[in-house]
């Protein structure tokens, strides 16, 4: 309480004023991040019981920001007034999909495709290329990641033995005589 009094000859003057400091609130919404599209970020002003105003145009204490873009809030408590900003990034989810399990004959081979240019690439076979050729039988897997985004996916890869067919040894035959062929392998496709 601040009280002046002022006297002028015989007549005098007084007023007493009250005067209240407020500290200004403090806001700390966090350090910019970077997030998966997947994800989510809570930015969150604290001081609860003020007033909040958001560059999103919300007006509560905290929001989910899952798109980039450079948030700020403005904190009021009385007549003081905060403010605090966060840029948050988000990276796309790497989609990954090797295709199916797959069989193939000896002798061939697959390539197994990653997807996802530009991202890094960890394979089951230690490689770390974006495509690798498969020529023997096994699970392969692979991780895809850009930053702490991280996707994977897995595929067998089965091998079969070719069928063996022998017709025999070239031969002349006299019309009207037929010769049978038989390319064995019972149960297969002819």
């Amino acid at each position: 309480n601040y009280f002046v009094y002022v006297s002028q000859g015989v007549c005098h003057g007084a007023d007493t004023i009250h005067i209240s400091v407020i500290t200004p609130p403090i806001v700390n919404i966090g350090p910019d991040s970077t997030i998966c599209s997947n994800q989510s970020v809570t930015l969150n002003a604290g001081n609860t019981g003020s007033s909040f105003i958001w560059s999103t145009g919300a007006t509560t204490q905290t929001i989910t920001a899952n798109t980039s873009g450079t948030y700020w809030v403005q904190v009021s408590n009385a007549a003081c007034n905060s403010r605090d900003t966060a840029i948050i990034t988000v990276i796309a989810m790497p989609i990954v999909n090797l295709g199916p399990d797959s069989t193939l004959c000896y002798g061939n081979s697959i390539t197994l495709q990653a997807e996802n240019s530009g991202y890094h690439y960890l394979w089951s076979t230690g490689a770390t290329t974006q495509t690798i050729n498969v020529g023997t039988p096994g699970i392969y897997w692979v991780r895809v990641n850009l930053q702490l985004c991280v996707a994977s996916d897995t595929v067998n890869i089965y091998y079969i033995n070719p069928p063996v067919v022998n017709l025999g040894k070239d031969t002349f035959v006299c019309s009207p005589n037929p010769v049978t062929l038989n390319a064995q392998n019972n149960g297969n496709s002819y």
